[in-house]
């Protein structure tokens, strides 16, 4: 997520995917997907309108 810092995503809700097999990404062990749009200014996270309890279904 090379257009977010981690400061900025702190207090954030952004639309996971969990229970996926666990895949090595560098050095990191990754065991949820953050799910994004790629665009010409790069990857935008996929987020709610409004505020949901975390670990939400989402369809």
């Amino acid at each position: 997520m090379a257009n977010y810092t981690p400061e900025e995503l702190i207090g954030k809700q952004v639309v996971c995917v969990c229970n996926f097999d666990p895949i090595r990404i560098g050095d990191v062990k990754s065991e949820v997907r953050i799910l994004g749009s790629d665009t010409e200014a790069g990857c935008i996270l996929l987020t709610s309108l409004s505020p949901v309890e975390n670990g939400a279904k989402v369809f």
